[in-house]
């Protein structure tokens, strides 16, 4: 049972590697990532992984970008919940996912600041038939 546990934790912890491996060179050369770029790219990183890229950062901007999702941007969310657009009449389904996700997008790149905008963004953006 022990060695079980400690082999779940390294088999999290190279996982945890690989994906920051894969995203240190996006952070290292792109200089110019916006805050949702950010969000996406290190949303499934845990924060053992977190740790890791801070680490392997070599760039003062990929420094910034981590040191920025940590503190504030992994926290964004947008106020509206799937009980908020069904009480707007839409329908329970994959739809939810796309309107919440481009919720969290504007609240992230700072368009949308706040439920009224939001609400107004969905309407706009997703009309009923």
């Amino acid at each position: 049972p022990f060695q079980v546990k400690i082999r779940n934790i390294l088999d999290y912890l190279l996982e945890q590697k690989k994906l920051c491996d894969a995203r240190i060179n996006l952070l290292n050369w792109d200089t110019q990532l916006s805050n949702s770029e950010i969000f996406n790219s290190m949303q499934d990183i845990g924060n053992e992984g977190l740790l890791y890229l801070m680490t392997i950062a070599r760039k003062n901007h990929a420094k910034k970008a981590v040191s920025l999702y940590v503190t504030h941007l992994r926290n964004v969310e947008s106020d509206l919940t799937g009980k908020d657009l069904r009480a707007m009449g839409y329908s329970p389904g994959p739809l939810y996912k796309d309107i919440l996700n481009a919720l969290r997008k504007g609240r992230l790149e700072e368009t949308i600041s706040s439920r009224l905008e939001e609400i107004d963004f969905v309407n706009k953006n997703y009309p009923l038939d």
